[in-house]
């Protein structure tokens, strides 16, 4: 987010739920506020891939990442 605040241009790509969050928590602080973020989710359908964007995560919806973290506990809890 520093690099970011100074006007450098970052591009993330990520499966982690964290580092989303954390992302969004940070953007969320009222130092970072004046920072123009966009999240963007891709999903692939029947004619491609389709993509969604917002200004935060709350913004993308169904958050995928969410759905598979949570099916990973689930199956992580299974083998216990």
């Amino acid at each position: 987010m520093e690099l970011a605040k100074s006007g450098v241009q970052i591009f993330t790509a990520t499966h982690s739920l964290f580092l989303l969050r954390e992302l969004d928590i940070l953007h969320k602080n009222e130092k970072y506020q004046d920072v123009n973020a966009r999240f963007f989710a891709l999903h692939p359908g029947d004619d491609g891939v389709s993509i969604q964007s917002g200004k935060v995560l709350d913004d993308l919806d169904p958050i995928v990442s969410l759905d598979e973290e949570l099916s990973q506990s689930d199956r992580y809890m299974e083998v216990l």
